[in-house]
């Protein structure tokens, strides 16, 4: 508007200019705030910690502030005397981990002691009236750990679902505290990027009091907690990913016999079980030719009359990462065969498959 505008303040990775709009241009605050553009005489660019800012603005924008330093964000909106209203995009949600060091704050502070203590709200555990059961320290750690990732082709994934899912509950801690801090009673809502595919680090936090100059921002359906029909559905399909398991060998028993329709493991998705899956059948009905490594390797037997015997494995290839040796080794196990590892460094690692010895 142009006589109060608005108030904005964004940053980390280079995504936005950290920027005031003051309602009087004539305010400085000991100097750092600096005329951004000679059109728009209320813009000013401000240089200090978010924490000093003290003029009043209508609303608070944050894009990818990475960390902690979203929270400062919803925190300064909480605080200023204009009934601020805020749009939040989080990013680098790992760094709220307790356990993590975060060159930000180090950066700004000097030390790497975090500024905000996780999780925020009552609700969720925090505060002084914290709900008995609710999310402990370290349950908070290992959700910010889950939630922070950016792999775009999981995004539509069931896999990436439980991803989602996990960030969905971190940024609902946050929307609970500025409902339970600073009187934002049922005026927040979480919703997301359009399309997903913007970014990896896609949801969107909002926020707007009664009698503020910004009102609801938001036109769509939500629930109690402020979780738009997406989010709900992420839950679901992040409850089935994991809590179900994977039935690509499960019979449905409305098929006639024939297999259902495979889901994602936890961990793989059901393609990469297939594919290992069929090597191994292939290995097994003695087709070598289609597969990487097969050998024949003289093993001492556990007869004592036969001192030796030949045993053909299915040596997978080197450098398939973790994941993959974890699925190679579940496959392995449900068919009824045996599987080990060796190799010592990372890069060395593989997994063998054989029949079991009678």
């Amino acid at each position: 508007r142009e006589e109060e505008g608005e108030g904005a303040s964004s940053g980390g990775g280079g995504d936005g200019v950290p920027a005031a709009l003051g309602r009087d241009p004539s305010v400085h605050h000991e100097r750092r705030l600096r005329r951004a553009c000679p059109s728009l005489p209320n813009l000013y660019l401000y240089h200090g910690s978010i924490e000093t800012y003290s003029d009043p603005f209508d609303l608070g924008i944050s894009l990818h502030a990475c960390g902690e330093a979203s929270d400062l964000v919803l925190r300064a909106c909480g605080r200023a005397s204009s009934n601020a209203a805020f749009v939040a995009c989080p990013c680098c949600v790992g760094k709220l981990a307790s356990r993590s060091a975060n060159p930000y704050v180090f950066a700004a502070t000097g030390d790497d002691r975090p500024t905000v203590t996780y999780p925020q709200s009552e609700a969720f555990g925090g505060g002084a009236g914290a709900r008995a059961g609710t999310v402990s320290p370290e349950d908070f750690d290992a959700l910010a750990k889950a939630a922070d990732f950016g792999e775009l082709p999981d995004m539509r994934t069931s896999k990436g679902a439980v991803r989602r899912c996990a960030k969905a509950l971190l940024e609902a801690d946050r929307l609970a505290y500025m409902e339970e801090a600073h009187g934002y009673e049922g005026t927040t809502a979480l919703t997301r990027m359009v399309p997903w595919e913007s970014s990896p680090k896609n949801d969107i936090l909002l926020g707007w009091k009664e009698g503020g100059a910004v009102g609801c921002p938001y036109i769509g359906d939500k629930d109690e907690w402020g979780h738009c029909n997406d989010c709900n559905t992420d839950v679901k399909a992040a409850m089935r990913h994991l809590l179900e398991p994977s039935n690509s060998s499960v019979v449905a028993a409305d098929s006639g016999g024939s297999k259902a329709d495979s889901v994602d493991g936890v961990d793989w998705t059901a393609k990469e079980e297939s594919d290992i899956r069929s090597d191994v059948e292939k290995f097994l009905a003695g087709n070598e030719a289609t597969l990487g490594v097969v050998e024949r390797r003289e093993v001492p037997s556990d007869a004592a009359e036969d001192a030796s015997r030949e045993r053909v494995i299915l040596r997978f290839d080197t450098g398939m990462g973790w994941r993959k040796r974890k699925l190679v080794h579940y496959v392995a196990e449900s068919m009824g065969l045996a599987h080990w590892c060796e190799g010592r460094k990372h890069a060395e690692k593989t997994v063998c498959v054989a029949r079991k010895r009678s």
